[in-house]
C-alpha cells in the first residue's frame, strides 16, 4: 500500500461508522463496471419471472416457507 493510501486509510477510520461504510460502498462500486451484456441478461430474467408470476403458471410458496428453506 502506497504512503497515500495509508493516509487516507488512517483518515477514514477516523469518521462515523456509517459515513466509513458509505465510503467502502462507493470504492467498492469503482471496481465493478457492469457488463451490459449481463445487465440485458439479468432485467429478461426478472421479466420473464414476472410474466410468468403474473399469469399464474409459476407455483409460489409463503414467504414463511421460503424462509425456513433458507435457514432465516
Amino acid at each position: 500500500m502506497t504512503d497515500a493510501a495509508k493516509e487516507l486509510l488512517a483518515k477514514a477510520k477516523d469518521l462515523a461508522p456509517a459515513d466509513r461504510a458509505s465510503l467502502v460502498g462507493e470504492l467498492l462500486a469503482t471496481l465493478d463496471e457492469p457488463d451490459a451484456s449481463i445487465e440485458a441478461a439479468w432485467r429478461a430474467e426478472v421479466e420473464r419471472r414476472i410474466d410468468v408470476t403474473e399469469a399464474g403458471t409459476q407455483a409460489t410458496i409463503p414467504w414463511s416457507q421460503a424462509r425456513r428453506r433458507m435457514g432465516l
